[in-house]
This record gives structure tokens, C-alpha cells and sequence, in this order.
């Protein structure tokens, strides 16, 4: 398990990270453009990138300052990371993802192929009653804590859904806003669990 300590470092060090994605967001969204060669792509590369580094620098902390340099590589990493899935053209199971028909808009619906991997996946790798169980823990209190926009952006970024995409859905041009509500609430929810699922591994 993760000292208390450490772990109040590497929030603070994740939380720095997203200010220097925000500082710094004209150049990083820049890069983004100049990679995708779109500016819609560009600032998903951003989004998705800078919330990548955040959750990584949380769980595992961040020796130095160089946010700056962090974020742009992670930002050329998911784009060549990207380009890769788009050549396999294969579609993964979400080993996140679950069913919650109330917390997602009613006109998005998995296409068929993809219910059928997930309930393949599900049906070979049932999840440990301890980790369902902390599961449904985590989204009562997501329930209690957030909106129902905001924990239908969460859920569907579970799923797998871009920022882009979610603004689309829940009827928003503003990614960032999507952004900076999925880090808060996965901030809060980390905070407010971790320990319980650090006790998981022990």
C-alpha cells in the first residue's frame, strides 16, 4: 500500500501536471494540430493526453518539474499510439465498461459487434466479487456526488469515448469542459477510495 504521505505527493504533483497542460495549452494543442493535421484532433490529442499524464503521475508519481516535456511526448506517444489501432482495425473489448442503461443518454447504444465482445470478454473473465462489490460503492457515490451530465461524461469515457465525442452527446461544443469535469471526479473518487482498493491487492 501506498503511504498516506506519498500518496498526498503524487496528487499534488498530478494536480501541478494539469497546470502546466493549462499553462502551456496553446503550444501542446499546437503540437496536436501538427501531428492529426486537424484542429479537432489536435486538441483531443491534448485533452486526452494531459488526463493520461495526470492518472499516471497519481498512481506513480513524478521525479523533477519538466511537466512541459511530459505532456508533449505523451502527446506524440497517443497520436503514433492511435495511428497504430487504426491500421490494426480491431476492436478490443472495454474491460471497464459495464451496463448501466440509466446513467447514459438514450440515444447512444453500443453497436452490435461491440455488445458481443464485451459480453464474450465478461463471459471468460468474470470480475472478483470484492472488485464488483467496490464497483457499485464507487458509482453510489458518484450518484451522490455529481450530476447526472456529469456521470453520464464519466460513464461514457469509461466506455471508451473521447472527450470529443461526449461533448457531442450530452449536447456541448465545450471539450474542455468535459475534461476538466472527468479529471475533478476521478480526482475526488481516487481520494475517497483508494485505500479501499489498495486493500484489494493485499
Amino acid at each position: 500500500m501506498i503511504p498516506a504521505a506519498t500518496r498526498a505527493a503524487y496528487e499534488q504533483q498530478a494536480t501541478a501536471c494539469l497546470a502546466a497542460a493549462e499553462k502551456y495549452q496553446l503550444q501542446l494543442v499546437a503540437l496536436g494540430v501538427r501531428l492529426s493535421g486537424s484542429p479537432e484532433q489536435g486538441m483531443e490529442l491534448f485533452q486526452q493526453a494531459s488526463l493520461n499524464c495526470h492518472d499516471a503521475i497519481q498512481s506513480n508519481g513524478f521525479r523533477g518539474d519538466a511537466y512541459h516535456f511530459y505532456l508533449r511526448t505523451a502527446i506524440r506517444n497517443l497520436h503514433y499510439y492511435n495511428e497504430r489501432e487504426k491500421l490494426r482495425q480491431v476492436t478490443l473489448p472495454d474491460e471497464g465498461s459495464g451496463t448501466l442503461p440509466e446513467e447514459l443518454p438514450g440515444e447512444w447504444e453500443p453497436d452490435v459487434t461491440e455488445r458481443q465482445h464485451r459480453a464474450q470478454w465478461f463471459a471468460s473473465n468474470p470480475p472478483a466479487p470484492e472488485y464488483t462489490q467496490l464497483a457499485e460503492r464507487v458509482m453510489t457515490e458518484a450518484k451522490a456526488r455529481f450530476s447526472y451530465a456529469d456521470r453520464v461524461a464519466l460513464r461514457l469515457w469509461l466506455d471508451g469515448m473521447s472527450c470529443r465525442e461526449i461533448a457531442e452527446l450530452i449536447g456541448t461544443k465545450d471539450r474542455t469542459w468535459v475534461w476538466r469535469r472527468l479529471a475533478k471526479m476521478r480526482r475526488e473518487l481516487r481520494t475517497l477510495f483508494q485505500p479501499a482498493f489498495d486493500a484489494l491487492g493485499e
